[in-house]
């Protein structure tokens, strides 16, 4: 792929040829004594010119892998853009005041044919930074995207640090990857018994579903990057552990290899086959 400055001497090189045209093409105009001609030429050439122009840009622009100049670029040449359209709009207002085309013409007598000329590329001029700002606004939309995908994969989400599971307020299932204090793990599993839904506690945050007589909650060492998908999971651990054991849950007796089923359930359902 080309490199920024193969970019630019593609399109200075461009830029001589086309600059020749235009003194080739205009300059034999003038000689014929055809100075409308001339006129059109050269404004269809400066035309052509501002869209290299603008496609190199475009082109730098992408090759650029400084995100906060990309953004700089971005701001600059919406700022330029703007401007030349609303410039290039209102001298297309002026010339097509007849009342002013007439009263100028009174003073120089070709001037009505050149401000028609005019009048009728200029809308092209329009069209050109109008679909550039566009595409600016585009691209400042596209980086914003990647920015943020970027920063969101740099924050430190929370991951499942402990899954437990109650019946009564009496606890059968703990699954942890993490020692809690004393102090810590006795008030997690009293607000958990007590029948206190969601809470936080220090950089801990407990998500609690109940369906009676179960209460399953799960700990997380900060914020998970989705909440609701979570929450179905404990929903749908609960119904299967229900369905799996309904006498059991009635008494509350269950014997290790229940137990060991119940974890490999919650296992399945909530950490999709991992371990803690």
């Amino acid at each position: 792929m080309a490199t920024a400055s193969e970019i630019k001497e593609d399109f200075w090189y461009l830029f001589l040829l086309e600059l020749a045209l235009i003194l080739g093409v205009t300059g034999n105009c003038i000689y014929a004594g055809d100075f409308e001609s001339a006129l059109i030429y050269f404004l269809i050439f400066i035309g052509v010119i501002i869209s290299e122009r603008l496609v190199e840009k475009a082109l730098l622009i992408g090759k650029e892998r400084n995100l906060r100049v990309k953004f700089e670029w971005i701001y600059r040449e919406k700022h330029n853009a703007k401007r030349s359209a609303v410039l290039l709009l209102i001298t297309l207002i002026i010339l097509s005041s007849w009342g002013i085309i007439s009263y100028i013409a009174k003073f120089q007598r070709y001037f009505r044919d050149y401000a028609r000329i005019v009048t009728m590329v200029l809308p092209w001029y329009v069209a050109i930074y109008t679909i550039w700002l566009i595409y600016l606004i585009y691209l400042k939309h596209r980086y914003m995207k990647f920015l943020l995908s970027l920063l969101s994969k740099k924050k430190n989400w929370g991951k499942i640090t402990r899954i437990i599971l109650m019946v009564d307020a009496k606890k059968i299932i703990d699954l942890s990857s993490e020692n809690l204090d004393r102090k810590t793990e006795s008030i997690i599993l009293k607000e958990i018994a007590d029948g206190k839904m969601d809470f936080k506690l220090g950089n801990y945050i407990v998500m609690v579903e109940i369906k009676e007589p179960l209460k399953l909650a799960v700990v997380t060492n900060g914020e998970i990057k989705s909440k609701q998908d979570l929450r179905i999971k404990m929903k749908d651990a609960l119904k299967a552990i229900k369905i799996a054991h309904p006498k059991k849950i009635e008494d509350g007796n269950f014997t290790e290899s229940e137990k060991e089923e119940i974890k490999n359930l919650l296992k399945r359902y909530i950490l999709a086959e991992k371990v803690l």
